[in-house]
């Protein structure tokens, strides 16, 4: 179903609805009007009655010596339509005079008739009476010259006669409402047309343009109501969609440059690495051509360390701790591997710390190699020692590799040949050759 047609029926059966509750207030209230118009004509009439025979009874004449009522009473019945009997009752209930000619004597003692004696007041009431109708009772007291209460005029009108006319006027109503509503759908459905469902049309077909690309159809729509706010904002819209698309067709463009600027970039970059990985497979080769060479390097120096007969020690240049002994090391020096592992250089050279690090520090730096040192041994003995010693690389750190000789016999006979070549072996006294080189010596000094 269409837009204009669930607009058109929503509207028809609200209209439908408004109509069809005014239509049944309408007949309420004229049932009601009509009801009250009936009933002040039957008042009307019930007074001049009352009127009537109030003047006949100041007279001082009884209300039932009155001759020629009934006449009256059915004359007044002949001349108002609505009104279907007029009658005179005295103060018990017993009828003086009626239109209907075979009620004269008839006693009321029904429940409307009672409220009637009792009330001795003007008043109406829905009266259903013995014939099988229901009527619209009106009843006036009457009172003689001496305002005593004598007897009461009745009147009656068929409610019938109200449903007839009821009924009518719905006929009425209901002939006014289809001609009502037909012209009102029919100038409502114009006006939706209009101003509403053309426009909402024009706006759905602009909708369907733009979602297919096409940019340059606009609607006919100039109004200033929300339906021509919309159309402004679809036009707006679609522009700034239409730049959009542009932006993304070139940016599109651009990106596809970059894209295969970028594949030819990685292409020559995965030709590079595959020249790469060629050359790092080389490298690789060597690299493990020359691990297998050190390690194999480094298993025939821990075994020419540790099976050697010279005494060994790898020294750490920065701290002076030893880091490693070979077995040659625990025999001259008195001490286990374990031991020397713990100690330091300082615990067996002589010499203080600060001129022990100064001579590591020349062995690192290689400015000499060739040192001459007293070591202290486990037993406290104090032994003179050559020590050759200079930088290796040890599991990645460079350390001082030290070969340890004892010179202490050497030093001794040293000292013995220039005690032989410079005293004189009978009287212990200095000779010639002491004098010379003394005298050279202070020579070169002076």
């Amino acid at each position: 179903m269409g837009l204009s047609r669930k607009i058109l029926l929503i509207t028809i059966g609200i209209l439908a609805i408004s109509l069809l509750v005014s239509s049944m207030l309408n007949v309420i209230s004229f049932r009601s009007k009509y009801t009250d118009a009936l009933l002040t004509g039957s008042f009307g009439i019930g007074y001049s009655i009352e009127s009537l025979l109030t003047e006949l009874l100041a007279l001082g004449l009884p209300l039932d010596s009155l001759s020629g009522m009934d006449n009256k009473l059915v004359e007044v019945v002949e001349k108002n339509s609505h009104i279907a009997y007029a009658g005179v009752t005295d103060e018990l209930g017993v009828v003086l005079f009626h239109s209907d000619e075979s009620l004269i004597g008839y006693h009321f003692t029904d429940p409307v008739a009672q409220k009637i004696l009792k009330e001795k007041s003007p008043i109406w009431q829905i009266y259903d009476r013995f014939d099988g109708e229901r009527y619209y009772d009106v009843s006036i007291p009457l009172f003689d010259h001496d305002e005593d209460y004598v007897g009461v005029v009745r009147l009656g009108f068929l409610s019938s006669i109200v449903d007839q006319k009821v009924e009518e006027a719905i006929a009425q109503i209901i002939i006014n409402v289809l001609v009502t509503f037909v012209v009102i759908a029919l100038l409502l459905n114009l006006f939706l047309r209009r101003s509403v469902i053309d426009p909402v049309k024009q706006l759905s077909g602009y909708a369907e343009s733009i979602a297919k690309g096409k940019f340059d159809s606009k609607t006919a729509i100039r109004s200033k109501d929300e339906i021509g706010r919309l159309s402004y904002s679809l036009h707006e819209m679609g522009g700034i969609l239409q730049k959009q698309i542009v932006e993304l067709k070139q940016s599109g463009r651009e990106l596809e440059q970059r894209i295969e600027m970028r594949t030819q970039e990685l292409a020559d970059i995965n030709q590079d690495l595959k020249k790469s990985n060629a050359g790092l497979s080389e490298a690789l080769e060597r690299e493990k051509e020359l691990s297998d060479a050190l390690r194999n390097s480094e298993e025939r120096f821990r075994m020419l360390f540790e099976k050697s007969k010279a005494t060994m020690l790898t020294i750490d240049p920065g701290s002076g701790g030893i880091l490693a002994a070979n077995h040659a090391a625990e025999i001259y020096y008195g001490y286990s591997v374990d031991q020397l592992l713990s100690m330091n250089i300082g615990d067996i050279n002589v010499l203080t710390d600060a001129e022990i690090s100064r001579e590591m520090d020349l062995a690192k730096r290689e400015e000499r190699n060739h040192f001459y040192f007293q070591h202290a041994l486990a037993s406290g003995e104090i032994r003179d020692v050559e020590v050759h010693s200079g930088p290796i690389d040890w599991g990645g750190k460079q350390v001082l590799y030290s070969i340890i000789h004892d010179i202490t016999d050497r030093k001794k006979a040293e000292a013995e040949l220039d005690r032989i070549a410079h005293y004189d072996s009978l009287t212990g006294l200095p000779n010639r050759l002491l004098k010379s080189d003394r005298l050279n010596q202070a020579i070169v000094r002076a």
